[in-house]
């Protein structure tokens, strides 16, 4: 399973980062209608803005969540695979 904790405090696990991302855009996201590039190109944002670290929005799930790691956006807490 991919485990990850986000800044808000919100805690979310699937079998892929995608998965996780997914979860993240439904459930806590303040515009759940936003398409998951939409949800990609502002979290990269707020990836720059508050953490310095550029994210490209249409990286791989699991580049993109270690982008939002760099930045201080969540924390990983398992990534029992390669994937």
């Amino acid at each position: 399973m991919k485990r990850a904790i986000f800044a808000d405090g919100t805690y979310l696990e699937a079998r892929t980062w995608a998965g996780v991302l997914r979860k993240l855009r439904k459930a806590s996201w303040m515009h759940p209608d936003d398409t998951p590039t939409e949800f990609r190109r502002a979290m990269a944002q707020r990836a720059e803005v508050w953490g310095g670290v550029r994210v490209h929005p249409l990286a791989t799930s699991k580049r993109f969540v270690q982008g939002l790691e760099r930045a201080g956006l969540l924390q990983v807490i398992d990534d029992d695979e390669e994937a």
